[in-house]
């Protein structure tokens, strides 16, 4: 989105993408065991960010998840 909150689409190749996530936000998630849960995200782990620590909106529970 553009800073007017007005959509925009862009068409590129998925391995030239990038992912960005912040403390806070809510996700849900994609593939694995606990497909389609939802949770906030706690803090991301350092040096990489590959991984963070989501609080489960469900069971409440803390669960660490490759982002």
């Amino acid at each position: 989105m553009t800073e007017a909150k007005i959509p925009v689409q862009i068409k590129d190749k998925a391995d030239h993408m990038k992912k960005f996530f912040e403390v806070g936000e809510s996700v849900r998630i994609l593939q694995g065991l606990h497909q389609g849960e939802t949770g906030l995200i706690l803090d991301l782990l350092k040096p990489d960010e590959t991984h963070a620590n989501i609080l489960m909106d469900d069971t409440k529970q803390e669960m660490r998840v490759m982002i």
